[in-house]
């Protein structure tokens, strides 16, 4: 029976030797374990340490009997005897992706122990005893859940399982890494492995959506996730050039052996004999070696039109842009936001003003620039100042047309409502930056001496009209005599006359 039980290990054995170049995922080459933790004993005695990485991936022991690995690195067993199906499901079904307690001391505690329990089962390893699996203490009956774990892995052992690896893919690149500009697309050079594998994974970091990988100069396929190709592919790459937005880009291409996103049962060893190797369940990285990285020497110009006094984005100005020799590589309306121009090759060009916006007037300045690989990025401030309307408001006498002060003004909108209010001086009154729109000048109080004109006069201002004159003419009053007073006047003065009179005949008459 003990022969048969050894012979079954051996086949075992071999065949995980054999299933192991079929299937391989590339994992860390070391890992750094923290502090192990005591457990309670919860049956028959029996204590476990739990342990994690100070990554805090949950690791678990193989041997009960040796030492505990505090605070230590451990190195990758690659050609481990001990993986196989049962192991892997175990860490798959145990502690912490499954939980049957509720209480993760307990999971871990079931986890590790079924782990024990089955590799006595298999390898003939002496990790419990029978009172354990038996008829030992169970206060809190744990051991049907650690049976039944055991007994499921029975069943997966001897299965295939992706074995790790650390073996590295070196890529390399033909002419240089800098991407050129075709159809849209920014595309990279062949690009191959040196590798003996018959297959590897590549992935890219910073690549924006749309990134095409072209195999063999012949398949093209659109990336979303890792790709597998196999030893001799060779690819390209193309990023779509409506998707670059820095003038300085970066892709970076990573090549590994195996899977990047397979879980698989990895044994970490230790030098010291005296203290034993974990097992984990560690998903796949790339095993990078030399990673290519892709630039973009892309150009971008930003153009923005602005009001000359305040600086903000207008809209309106009708744009075009020529190459040096004077053919149009863009043309724009601009809006409030900037205008940005891509991807444009070096060389020199110019920035013209076709039409201005409304309201303002045509910038005739040609903007010249160049683009190079020291000025990838440039700014252009076109700037156009506003058409301002003039309007100006005399108060005149209407015979000599000399200015008259105090006369009090309103001017109102369309609406009515009242936009300015003057008293007239020996000047012009001058209004200025008033909206389009149509306007009305009333004088409501007259100067000194004049009639009052109550005529309303009106004004429109529009773009082919801004400046007006308004001239409010007011007339000389001419004063009437007074009747009343008039004759009042000659009565006094005949009075007073008489009254004379009287006084030298009383003094004749007395002298």
């Amino acid at each position: 029976m003990k022969r048969l039980k050894i012979l079954g290990t051996l086949i075992v054995s071999i065949i995980l030797m054999l299933v192991s170049t079929i299937s391989v995922v590339a994992v860390e080459n070391t890992i750094q374990l923290g502090d192990s933790i005591k457990l309670n004993a919860y049956i028959s005695g029996v204590e476990a340490n739990y342990i994690a990485t100070t990554d805090n991936e949950c690791a678990y022991y193989l041997f009960r009997s040796q030492g505990a690995p505090d605070n230590t690195t451990a190195t990758l067993s690659v050609n481990s005897r001990l993986i196989d199906g049962g192991v892997e499901y175990i860490l798959k079904n145990g502690y912490p992706y499954k939980s049957y307690t509720g209480v993760a001391e307990r999971d871990y505690y079931i986890t590790q122990t079924a782990l024990w329990w089955y590799l006595d089962s298999v390898y003939s390893t002496r990790n419990l005893d029978s009172t354990f699996k038996t008829g030992g203490t169970d206060t809190l009956q744990l051991r049907p859940y650690i049976k039944a774990l055991h007994t499921e892995a029975y069943s997966h052992r001897g299965e295939e399982v992706a074995l790790p690896t650390t073996t590295n893919v070196e890529l390399a690149i033909e002419e240089g890494n800098t991407l050129t500009l075709k159809d849209g697309y920014y595309t990279s050079n062949i690009i191959k492995a040196n590798t003996n594998n018959t297959s590897y994974t590549i992935s890219l970091e910073n690549a924006p959506t749309g990134t095409k990988v072209v195999f063999n100069d012949v398949t093209e396929t659109t990336y979303t996730k890792a790709i597998t190709l196999k030893g001799t592919d060779t690819f390209r790459v193309k990023i779509p050039s409506s998707e670059v937005s820095s003038t300085d880009s970066v892709i970076k291409v990573n090549a590994a052996s195996g899977s990047v996103s397979d879980y698989t049962v990895c044994e970490y060893t230790l030098t010291n004999n005296t203290k034993q190797g974990v097992v984990l369940l560690k998903k796949g990285t790339p095993a990078t070696k030399n990673a290519i990285e892709l630039k973009i020497g892309t150009t971008r110009v930003t153009i923005n039109n602005r009001d000359s006094n305040t600086k903000e984005n207008i809209a309106g100005a009708q744009m075009r842009l020529k190459d040096s020799t004077g053919k149009e590589v863009a043309s724009f309306t601009s809006t409030t936001n900037a205008y940005v121009v891509q991807n444009l090759p070096y060389g020199a060009y110019t920035l013209e003003e076709v039409a201005a916006p409304n309201g303002y007037l045509l910038n005739t300045n040609v903007t010249n620039f160049t683009l190079s690989e020291s000025q990838k990025a440039v700014t252009i401030n076109y700037e156009n100042g506003a058409r301002k309307a003039l309007v100006s408001i005399s108060v005149l006498d209407q015979n000599t047309r000399a200015q008259l002060s105090g006369a009090t003004i309103i001017i109102r909108n369309s609406n009515g409502a009242e936009v300015a209010r003057f008293v007239s001086t020996t000047n012009a009154y001058t209004l200025t930056d008033i909206p389009l729109g149509t306007y009305t000048a009333e004088e409501i109080s007259a100067p000194y001496g004049y009639a009052l004109n109550s005529e309303k006069l009106t004004f429109t201002i529009e773009e082919s009209h801004l400046s007006h004159q308004v001239n409010i003419v007011n007339v000389q009053e001419i004063p009437v005599p007074n009747t009343d007073t008039t004759l009042s006047a000659i009565i006094l003065a005949v009075l007073g006359i008489g009254v004379i009179g009287m006084g030298f005949k009383f003094v004749k008459s007395h002298a």
